[in-house]
C-alpha cells in the first residue's frame, strides 16, 4: 500500500484514516484497499461511505460486492467492479443510496451481493405516487 499523501500545512494524512470515517470494523483497512480506495482521487467516496447508516457494514457489503463482481464470467476480469467503482466516484446520488442501502440492511445487502448485475438500478429515478395509480 502506498504512504497516505501529508497536507502541506500539517503532519496529518490527506487521505482519511478508517478510524476517522468511523470504520472501527477489524479489517477496514484492508478492505479499504481492496476495493482501491486508499488515494486521493477516493476522498469523496470515501466521505460518503462515512456518511452510512452503518459505515462498516457498508464496507464489509462492498468487498463482498467486488467479489461477486469479479466472478463474473460474462465480462473480462475485473470489468465490472471497475464500472460501479468509476460510478461510484463519479455519481453522489448513486453513492449516497447505494451506501444507505449497504450500510442499512444486511438482508439487502445480501441480495445485492447475489445479483451484482442489478446495480445499475439503483440510479434510476424512484416512482412517485402518481405512477402507481
Amino acid at each position: 500500500m502506498t504512504p497516505p499523501a501529508h497536507s502541506a500545512d500539517n503532519n496529518r494524512p490527506v487521505v482519511p484514516s478508517p478510524g476517522r470515517l468511523g470504520l472501527v470494523g477489524e479489517g477496514a483497512a484492508e478492505l479499504l484497499a481492496g476495493l482501491g480506495w486508499t488515494t486521493e482521487q477516493s476522498i469523496d467516496v470515501l466521505r460518503s461511505l462515512s456518511r452510512a447508516p452503518d459505515a462498516d457494514l457498508a464496507l464489509t457489503t462492498l468487498s463482498r460486492l467486488k467479489e461477486s463482481l469479479d466472478e463474473r464470467t460474462d465480462l473480462p476480469a475485473g470489468t465490472a467492479w471497475k464500472d460501479l467503482d468509476s460510478a461510484l466516484h463519479a455519481d453522489e446520488t448513486l453513492r449516497a443510496r447505494l451506501f444507505s442501502l449497504t450500510g442499512s440492511s444486511t438482508a439487502l445487502g445480501d441480495h445485492l451481493v447475489a445479483d451484482p448485475h442489478k446495480w445499475p438500478h439503483i440510479q434510476q429515478e424512484f416512482p412517485v405516487r402518481e405512477e402507481f395509480f
